[in-house]
């Protein structure tokens, strides 16, 4: 590709102009004007130039004229007159852009260095597959997207987050279309759905818990400075990602494999919130107080976490309803007994480590769960077989049936029967049990 500067209108860009799905240089003619352009409102001067750029955003995007080289437009969308180069006065021209922000119904953009920035963004939020992407000469891509919230400004070497300011979308004298390097419609969606680089991530996590509790640092007194306790013992607790569980009055920390977490020890989490604190004060010497690293401080950070991360962890009856819903179904011509369903409560509670009752409460409190959700109510004649083959009547309950592992519906499972005999009478066929 032939490496050289381009020029457009009086612009001069370090690198060659690049059309990123042409892969190849782009040089625009160059149009020195004698007299020095005129700021006008959006739409003024060149009403087909804005619906067109309208046909794109649509009607919630507000647009705007502005000069090439604005200070409200992002510095890697900015370009540099020549008479800053050259010495020698010459206006910027005008373009058409696009204010981010409420003023576009909470429009933002993200700005990458080229395709390879953009697709690993893309690939990782796949609900970005088809919105809207524009490009901007110097090899910039531009992401669009509308969220319920809106951090500010703030880039790493990865990209570029724009929620409040300008973006550059056409030149006059080009065809607005000319910039949209992916045509779709602007993808609206929850902020806290998208995955963003590491850097970003921690960056917005910080603006968010500014928001909900103040800032990190609290000035009481001339020369004291004190931390936050409700902002530090939420990012602390994100960082190290504890919950503290109200029912066993102990942190977990969540385990992505099974979901369910492990408990964590009073001393390591003393010992964890210490250790990432010190961390945190090592990435900003000037402005951390010193003099908060210390034991009690640590101590009440975690009494703070008790709070900003608790949760309500199920309850025995909440795991006894659970495992009814999930594991019982209507089953017409079949039974199950109250001991084969204590059987699978155990399994079920020890593999989602769930608290369970004792058998007796279980007997006690299974008919009116099930009697709320099958309306079954519980019989004392169900057919089993003894262990020398003499057959007994059970606790249990008519026309339901356990559930196989994998979830699906069994007509023939064990326990199941063409005709159950009535108590007080005999059947020459033996029941079998239920696995």
């Amino acid at each position: 590709m032939n490496r050289r500067n381009a020029t457009i209108r009086g612009i001069t860009a370090v690198q060659p102009f690049w059309r990123p799905d042409l892969e190849k240089c782009y040089v625009i003619p160059v149009n020195t004007p004698t007299v020095p352009p005129q700021t006008t409102p959006a739409g003024a001067s060149s009403p087909g130039w804005v619906e067109q750029v309208t046909q794109i955003f649509g009607t919630t995007a507000t647009l705007v004229t502005v000069a090439s080289d604005s200070s409200s437009i992002p510095a890697p969308l900015r370009h540099v007159s020549d008479w800053r180069l050259l010495g020698r006065r010459q206006p910027a021209p005008q373009i058409l852009a696009v204010h981010c922000g409420t003023a576009s119904q909470n429009l933002a953009a993200a700005i990458f260095g080229g395709p390879k920035a953009a697709g690993a963004f893309i690939n990782a939020n796949p609900s970005m597959q088809s919105s809207l992407l524009t490009w901007w000469p110097n090899s910039f891509l531009v992401l669009w997207m509308r969220l319920d919230w809106l951090p500010a400004n703030t880039s790493d070497a990865s990209m570029c987050w724009v929620s409040n300011g300008i973006i550059p979308i056409a030149l006059q004298g080009q065809p607005a279309r000319h910039f949209v390097y992916r045509d779709g419609p602007v993808a609206k969606l929850p902020f806290a759905t998208l995955k963003w680089p590491a850097t970003l991530q921690d960056a917005f996590r910080v603006q968010l818990l500014t928001e909900a509790y103040g800032p990190r640092y609290r000035q009481v007194g001339p020369r004291k400075v004190v931390l936050n306790l409700g902002f530090w013992a939420a990012l602390l607790a994100s960082k190290l990602g504890f919950v503290y569980r109200l029912r066993e009055k102990a942190f977990y920390r969540s385990q992505p494999a099974d979901g369910q977490g492990e408990q964590v020890p009073k001393e390591v989490v003393l010992n964890d919130t210490m250790c990432v604190l010190q961390q945190e004060a090592s990435l900003a010497p000037l402005d951390f107080p010193a003099g908060e690293i210390r034991l009690s401080v640590v101590k009440a950070l975690v009494e703070h976490m008790k709070i900003v991360v608790a949760v309500h962890s199920p309850g025995e009856r909440d795991g006894l309803a659970q495992f009814v819903r999930e594991r019982v179904e209507q089953r017409p011509g079949s039974d199950v007994t109250t001991a084969e369903l204590y059987t699978d409560y155990v399994d079920y509670c020890m593999a989602r480590k769930l608290p369970r009752y004792t058998e007796s409460k279980f007997q006690r409190l299974l008919p009116p769960v099930v009697k709320q959700m099958f309306t079954v109510i519980r019989s004392h004649d169900i057919l089993r077989p003894g262990p020398e083959g003499e057959t007994h009547w059970h606790r249990g309950y008519r026309a339901l049936g356990l559930k196989r592992s994998d979830g699906t519906v069994s007509s023939d499972a064990p326990g199941t029967t063409s005709a159950c005999p009535e108590k007080g009478h005999s059947s020459s066929e033996s029941v079998p049990s239920v696995i």
